[in-house]
């Protein structure tokens, strides 16, 4: 969790502070920018799709699901 809450603060300045960069020069609103920020920063907090974060992988020491479903293939064969 300390990864998502890190690399979202991280989005949110890089978001920010680049959409504050572009509105200095165009003239858009700086509030913008604040604003993607704060909608990346939530979106990569929350991954709905669980596309930037994996699912939790197994405690060690427990057997991998695909070591077990090897073993079990080598018993029937033998």
């Amino acid at each position: 969790m300390v990864k998502r809450i890190a690399s979202a603060v991280l989005w949110f300045l890089a978001i920010a502070w680049g959409f504050n960069y572009i509105s200095l020069m165009t003239g858009a609103p700086a509030i913008i920018g604040l604003l993607l920020g704060a909608a990346i920063g939530s979106f990569v907090v929350i991954d709905p799709f669980h596309l930037i974060w994996s699912q939790r992988i197994a405690p060690p020491g427990s057997p991998a699901p695909d070591a077990v479903a090897v073993s079990e293939v080598i018993r029937i064969r033998i």
